[in-house]
């Protein structure tokens, strides 16, 4: 009987090649800067018209615009769910009655700028706009392939007394 023949050898090397077609694959982080900028259209305080947040996406690196980072979401007055990776967060600082943004539209309009349609918080009949500034942020952390783009943008917008 040989001792530590060969095949225990290639049994090590063939489950330390197993072993590393079993680790998951790791994405590439790139750094995007996010612009963003609201529009209050006919948003107005008492109100529940619709205000849009327009959202630039481009690369830290070289300033190009990513475009794929995500796919239309048709409008639907109930809300919706905005594309894997991307947040609308606007919780952190809404003033005493005021109401939460709810997203009910994604547009992906190309060449990195992207549309968000949002309204006061539709679970709640009783959300109206209030007058006077809101903050929001948007937050991205969408994987692409082997890539994974993350990045922030804070905005604001103004909704005037009636």
């Amino acid at each position: 009987m040989r001792k530590g023949g060969s095949r225990g050898k290639w049994v090590v090397v063939l489950m330390a090649f197993l072993g590393v077609l079993c680790l998951p694959s790791l994405a590439t982080a790139v750094g995007v800067d996010v612009q963003t900028q609201a529009n209050r259209g006919q948003a107005v305080a008492r109100g529940t018209q619709f205000i849009m947040i327009s959202v630039v996406v481009t690369q830290h690196f070289n300033g190009e615009p990513v475009s794929n980072l995500g796919d239309d979401v048709a409008l639907d007055p109930n809300g919706i769910s905005l594309p894997a990776g991307w947040t609308l967060e606007s919780g952190f600082n809404v003033r005493p009655g005021g109401c939460l943004l709810t997203p009910t539209e994604f547009n992906n309009l190309g060449n990195g700028i992207y549309d968000i349609r949002a309204v006061p918080f539709v679970p709640n009949p009783d959300c109206n706009w209030l007058d006077g500034e809101y903050l929001y942020a948007v937050r991205l952390n969408v994987t692409v392939g082997t890539l994974n783009f993350k990045g922030s943008g804070l905005g604001k917008y103004t909704i005037p007394a009636p």
